[in-house]
């Protein structure tokens, strides 16, 4: 995503030289994005397009000066006599085009501080550039990318759904799009966002990629608990009167990944007993994790054999994933021997 993000960055920047004019700007920027994506027809069609304007300017140079020299001479004849209206009338051509200026300025600024990861500086440039001229769908999409780098999710969606809505066909604008949309959990519209793209592109990798990690979250997760044992420090394989000990197993999972999952122990009487719930922040497809939850005995324990240890994996919704018995008995203190 990274990778991606600073490319759009580069051939964002290297359309806005190209409006401008600057097409050497515009080809720098060019070569920063094929040095990172090679096959990005979109940098080669703009590449493309520039050599052609290159060569035919130079057919024209001469053409050009002939012509502008052709101007000045006119323009001096009648300077005297137009001067003030000239006057009036650059000045109302300078108030039409600020606005234009603005908005162009605004965006080299913005994409500079984006290229260096200043993305609070970024936001701020863009958006004054978008207040100044909203119809370009790279000003959007970059300002997305600030956003989603501030992780900002919410208001990234909103800045790809603007450039979207300005050109529908920029493939990378709903790849970018769909990455925002899994960071918020939306997995629905990330998934139609990355499918959107494939659409456009059916060969657009990083496109592919997002779909793979949006579907292996779609799946619910399978979890299992294997292996419990208790590993207590007496060596009795009891759990003693005063005792600090661990009851240890392993969580398997088959399915999507699971998140948020906390671990409980339900005894059948918990009178005696204390322990701390286990929190498992992320557990991925065929991955496993070996959990350890601390157990004490208090003093009063009452003896019991074979006490039942219900060991329950919840949602953060409540919902019980998993749940296994294990059974454990407890030895209370002993009186001392009199003799």
């Amino acid at each position: 995503m990274v990778d991606d993000l600073v490319k759009d960055a580069h051939y964002n920047r290297a359309k806005i030289f190209y409006n401008q004019g600057n097409f050497e700007d515009a080809k720098d920027e060019i070569k920063e994005v094929l040095d990172i994506d090679s096959n990005h027809q979109d940098a080669q069609k703009l590449l493309k397009t520039i050599n052609r304007q290159e060569s035919r300017g130079r057919r024209y140079l001469a053409w050009a000066l002939v012509t502008v020299i052709a101007v000045l001479l006119i323009f001096s004849v009648f300077r005297s006599n137009t001067q003030n209206g000239t006057v009036e009338r650059n000045r109302e051509n300078e108030t039409l085009q600020k606005p234009l200026t603005e908005s162009i300025d605004y965006a080299k600024i913005g994409y500079d501080h984006l290229e260096n990861e200043e993305y609070n500086e970024a936001i701020d440039a863009l958006k004054k550039a978008i207040s100044s001229d909203s119809s370009d769908e790279a000003m959007h999409n970059s300002l997305g990318i600030a956003y989603y780098s501030t992780q900002d999710y919410e208001a990234a969606i909103d800045a790809f759904k603007k450039g979207i809505s300005l050109n529908p066909q920029l493939k990378h604008l709903h790849h970018n799009l769909g990455w925002a949309y899994f960071k918020v959990k939306e997995l629905e519209d990330a998934k139609k966002a990355a499918e959107e793209a494939l659409k456009i592109d059916p060969n657009y990798e990083s496109a592919r990629e997002l779909l793979k990690v949006i579907l292996k979250e779609l799946i619910p997760p399978k979890l299992s608990i294997e292996q419990i044992s208790l590993i207590e420090p007496s060596g009795n394989e009891f759990l003693d009167a005063g005792e600090k000990a661990h009851i240890k197993f392993t969580v398997r999972n088959s399915g999507g990944t699971a998140s948020d999952i906390t671990v409980y122990l339900k005894w059948d009487s918990m009178v005696g007993l204390k322990y701390d719930p286990q929190t498992i922040s992320t557990l991925y497809q065929n991955k496993s994790k070996t959990i350890q939850i601390p157990i004490v005995a208090y003093q009063t324990i009452k003896g019991k054999k074979d006490r039942k240890v219900d060991i329950q994996l919840i949602e953060k919704n409540g919902n019980v994933l998993v749940s296994k018995v294990f059974y454990i008995t407890t030895v209370p203190l002993l009186p001392k021997v009199v003799r």
